[in-house]
């Protein structure tokens, strides 16, 4: 793997000026050992922020960086801005928020589940009249073409829907091509569950026997697929790994989604911060040694969960100071050489 090593550099807002490179094979910088860059000022008639190059050795196949829900409340924006490539947006609040991450300078990635699903009350099935919804909501999205970064259909599609597999398989199918054909510089991204992956894994390798035809299939003309799964205090690399060897024959890169919640829930395992900053390490690290990882999308930015449907909390990374310290560190690593 080829990089380049900074020797003297700056950066205007995040954005990278060298003076001077010299090319040679190095290691991506570890985790642990990665350094936040510095602040300067440069005084003059007006004075100028800059952020100093710190050193850091970051894999040029990582392309993203940004937190689940980190743009569902538009306060929340700027602020996950400072330590991100993109911010996460449910199409349902693009009317206003898509403005304040413009001027926050970060690219989005779009949840557009109200377009082409109902809701979970009905058991997000497939909208009658999606075609209508995508093309207005189309019309008010064009503008802001070149900040959009990522769109997804549906969170866990196979998990939440109760639709047939392969009528929902059919289905995000159509949906991808028209992200496509609109939008073809945006990823088009399904995040999937550890069972829904452990499902694909069986149908490709064939070992379901009779049952192989109910079983989920990864839909074609989408370019980022990810795994989930928040139970252990280690990162669970084997998860994404069953997820590649899936879906090996696709044209596809990959997403990771690292824990970053302590949570009431009895669900989940008891995670201190400490434990979440550890998990964080390992998946950045696992990323930044395979060149098919290209985002990593951690779970979650805000608090969630304290609902209808889900009685118990998931504290995020903006609640959890330790856990936050650390994502800003990995966060600004990645942003500081991306457009």
């Amino acid at each position: 793997m080829k990089h380049f090593q900074i020797l003297s550099i700056c950066t205007c807002f995040l954005t990278a000026i060298s003076s001077s490179l010299v090319a040679e094979e190095v290691e991506p910088t570890p985790a642990m050992d990665l350094k936040e860059p510095p602040m300067v000022i440069i005084h003059g008639p007006v004075s100028i922020p800059l952020y100093a190059d710190p050193g850091n050795v970051v894999p040029d196949h990582l392309e993203a960086f940004g937190f689940y829900q980190s743009g569902w409340e538009k306060d929340d924006i700027p602020d996950a801005a400072t330590l991100s490539t993109f911010v996460n947006i449910d199409y349902g609040k693009v009317d206003t928020y898509m403005d304040i991450a413009k001027s926050s300078g970060t690219k989005v990635w779009i949840s557009l589940q109200s377009i082409f699903f109902s809701g979970y009350d009905d058991g997000y099935k497939k909208n009658s009249d999606y075609y209508e919804r995508w093309l207005e909501a189309k019309e008010k999205l064009k503008p802001y073409e070149d900040m959009i970064y990522a769109f997804d259909p549906l969170d866990e599609p196979y998990h939440r829907s109760d639709m047939d597999n392969d009528d929902l398989k059919e289905y995000l199918e159509e949906i991808g091509l028209l992200l496509k054909a609109d939008f073809p510089n945006a990823r088009r991204g399904i995040t999937f569950t550890k069972d829904t992956v452990g499902e694909m894994k069986s149908k490709y390798e064939g070992e379901c026997v009779r049952i192989c035809s109910r079983l989920p299939a990864p839909p074609n003309n989408y370019d980022l697929f990810g795994a989930d799964y928040y139970k252990h205090k280690n990162f669970q690399s084997d998860v994404v790994n069953d997820l590649m060897y899936a879906t090996q024959d696709m044209d596809v890169k990959y997403h990771i989604v690292p824990r970053a919640f302590k949570t009431d829930s009895p669900s989940y395992s008891v995670m201190t911060e400490e434990e979440l900053v550890l998990r964080a390490w390992d998946a950045y690290d696992f990323a930044a040694s395979n060149e098919k990882i290209v985002t990593i999308f951690p779970f979650v930015w805000r608090t969630a969960g304290n609902n209808e449907h889900d009685k118990y909390s998931y504290f995020g990374v903006k609640t959890l100071p330790l856990v936050r310290s650390q994502y800003e560190i990995l966060g600004k690593a990645v942003a500081m050489f991306r457009d």
